[in-house]
């Protein structure tokens, strides 16, 4: 989802994405995001919590904000 905010710049790397949580079922917000090691220019970590039961997600996305798996992240 393209969110443009002042300046014009796209919102990417999934941000505005609220998956489920796994144990409750509630919906989860992104409480941080950080590069994904020495991959930082393409992908990024990104931390989930639910705001039920506390659970926290990880994954690790690319621009357009698919999944993917590293090896070394």
């Amino acid at each position: 989802m393209w969110d443009y905010l002042g300046g014009g710049f796209p919102r990417h790397f999934g941000v505005d994405d609220k998956p489920r949580c796994p144990n409750c079922g509630e919906l989860t917000f992104l409480s941080r995001r950080s590069p994904a090691g020495q991959h930082a220019l393409d992908y990024e970590r990104q931390r989930f919590t639910c705001p039920a039961c506390g659970l926290e997600l990880e994954r690790v996305v690319d621009a357009d904000g698919f999944g993917v798996a590293l090896e070394d992240s």
